[in-house]
């Protein structure tokens, strides 16, 4: 028998967060207007009906064809546009007052998750995927307080892959960490007891032995557009200059409430013997384990201000390295080299260490809101409610 216990949870966002939809718009799909601080984006297919209705469509695809400074907005003043009729052809409005678009750099935008009717929202498989590294990192942790051998043999193969530079190619030590990874995964979830129909035990490498399956997290609720703005990236060594790069981001503003519900089917555990592996508490504990760690091993180094409270988390893209794997658990601080190799060679993240103050990756990634730097992508977790 089933047995589903559903919770609601209340979070909010404690800075900017960005969950990319995969989309990204080029700089003559929307507006900018520099004076005013504002982005439009565009209703492509209002926007064509509209230059067609004014015999405008000759005219801008020879701007799309040739005009390679001139900015859509200059262009619409040029062809007598008026702000309604530009009104009219926008979907919506972000504030650029924190991430004025330079006119010599990219200046595509990272689109934000929409649902079919356009406002913003959260995925669950991101909620979902949050959990779970707060969920395996808890339990490394805590395995390692009681054995601190428990991953040697994962510790030396990782150190062993980075070191060989000579005989394998990034691409093969790619696989290789990630093979490791995955079995770590395995290890830690791959918990199940399941029979097929034959009532013969299913193999432990499955992925349908993952204790996961037993959680099931929803969508947020939808979001007002208006929450969204738009972000700049912003990398901040811990010495030396911060950095603005030409990456711009849709994201939920900071002290954005949203909510979503957790189902935990117990029966999927149960139903062959299997012991209960998480409760909403748990999970909850994960969240503060996680981040403490985070805090103390990676935002501290950088003279961290903020001192964030009970049930925070890393949420979406450009969070950062160490909040997205447990290379840092299994290695351990001391390790700090091996994390810096891992970067400059395997993954797309910052390629250098500070080798005087020990930390890899060497900067964190920031943006900036209201006139304030953030951490990027953390939210709170901030009510349990059983539903």
């Amino acid at each position: 028998m089933s047995i589903i216990e559903t919770y609601k949870i209340t979070a909010r966002t404690l800075s900017p967060v960005h969950i990319g939809s995969g989309e990204k718009i080029g700089k003559k799909e929307y507006w900018y207007n520099k004076k005013k601080g504002q982005v439009g984006i565009l209703d492509m297919q209002a926007f064509y009906k509209g230059l067609t209705e004014k015999k405008l469509l000759n005219e801008f695809m020879n701007y799309m064809l040739f005009e390679k400074k001139q900015l859509l907005y200059q262009w619409m003043n040029t062809q007598n546009i008026t702000q309604e009729e530009l009104r009219e052809w926008t979907k919506y409005v972000l504030s650029t007052k924190d991430a004025e678009i330079e006119s010599n750099k990219n200046r595509d935008i990272l689109l934000f998750c929409k649902n079919a009717y356009g406002m913003p929202y959260i995925p669950g498989s991101s909620i979902k995927g949050a959990l779970r590294t707060c969920l395996l990192t808890a339990q490394i942790l805590e395995k390692l307080k009681k054995n601190p051998e428990e991953y040697r043999e994962e510790k030396n193969k990782i150190i062993e892959i980075c070191e060989k530079k000579a005989n394998m190619t990034n691409d093969k030590k790619k696989k290789e960490l990630q093979k490791i990874e995955e079995l770590l995964e395995q290890k830690e979830f791959y918990t199940l007891i399941r029979k097929n129909e034959k009532e013969e035990l299913e193999n432990r490498e499955k992925a349908t032995m993952d204790c996961m399956a037993g959680i099931r997290v929803s969508d947020s609720n939808p979001l007002d557009i208006k929450k969204l703005t738009l972000c700049k990236k912003l990398d901040i060594p811990r010495r030396g200059k911060e950095q603005e790069l030409p990456i711009y981001r849709e994201c939920i503003k900071p002290n954005t409430v949203f909510t979503f519900e957790i189902s935990i089917d117990t029966s999927v555990w149960t139903q062959n013997g299997n012991a209960i592996p998480y409760t909403i508490e748990d999970i909850k504990k994960s969240i503060d384990i996680m981040f403490s760690y985070y805090q103390s091993v990676f935002l501290d180094k950088f003279q961290e201000k903020n001192r964030y409270q009970a049930g925070t988390f890393c949420l979406g893209g450009g969070v950062g390295y160490p909040s997205k794997t447990v290379t840092y658990p299994i290695l351990g601080e001391e390790n700090w080299k091996i994390v810096s190799e891992i970067l400059s060679e395997v993954t797309n993240e910052d390629r250098k260490a500070d080798w005087e103050s020990r930390i890899a990756p060497r900067v964190k990634k920031c943006t900036n809101y209201a006139g304030r730097t953030y951490d990027m992508g953390i939210c709170r977790w901030d009510k349990t409610e059983k539903i």
